[in-house]
């Protein structure tokens, strides 16, 4: 059976399990995807690192979901990598305000799907299938991104612009109420 990883933040489960769901439904079960965060893959108890190179080794391709704040993130970045290393098939999927264009380096030198783009909803289910030697099913491109979810605001990242917000008023009204020379 083709295996695939799907790397991404926490705040992006949601997406991650929506691929496995809606895509693996279209590839009539040839497909296991690894998703770390749908409390099936990783539950109490288990070595969470050890699991995570395992199913890496394991998988025929990642999947890196990409949003302005995942591809800043070192765990999607280590894994991205790792899998990029080890030959497997890397593939890029943005969304949200992140678009294949503007990935940063070295991402950008990988082939990259939007996910707000029916074309290429249907190029990445065709690869995949294509990849464990099957035909998908008949689907609508568009009705799966228009059920694409919206990834859940990361509190960690709500926290630190919160915060850099805060610092940024400070030095505002800091540098305002200097005397001028």
């Amino acid at each position: 059976m083709t295996r695939v990883f799907i790397s991404h933040v926490a705040s992006e489960s949601e997406i991650a399990i929506w691929i496995k769901k809606e895509i693996g439904g279209l590839l009539k079960g040839a497909i296991q995807f690894f998703v770390s965060s749908d409390g099936e893959h990783l539950v109490g108890g288990d070595k969470w690192l050890d699991k995570i190179l395992t199913e890496l080794k394991k998988s025929h391709t990642v999947l890196v979901l990409c949003s302005e704040e995942s591809v800043h993130r070192p765990w999607v970045n280590f894994e991205a990598g790792g899998a990029w290393m080890a030959d497997k098939r890397v593939i890029p999927l943005c969304h949200g305000n992140m678009e294949p264009g503007k990935l940063p380096q070295p991402l950008a030198t990988l082939q990259a799907y939007s996910l707000h783009d029916p074309k290429h909803i249907r190029q990445l289910v065709c690869l995949l299938a294509e990849s464990a030697g099957i035909e998908p099913r008949e689907f609508d491109a568009d009705a799966l991104v228009r059920n694409l979810p919206v990834p859940a605001e990361d509190s960690t990242d709500a926290k630190s612009i919160a915060s850099s917000k805060a610092n940024q008023s400070h030095t505002v009204q800091d540098a305002s109420a200097a005397p001028e020379n």
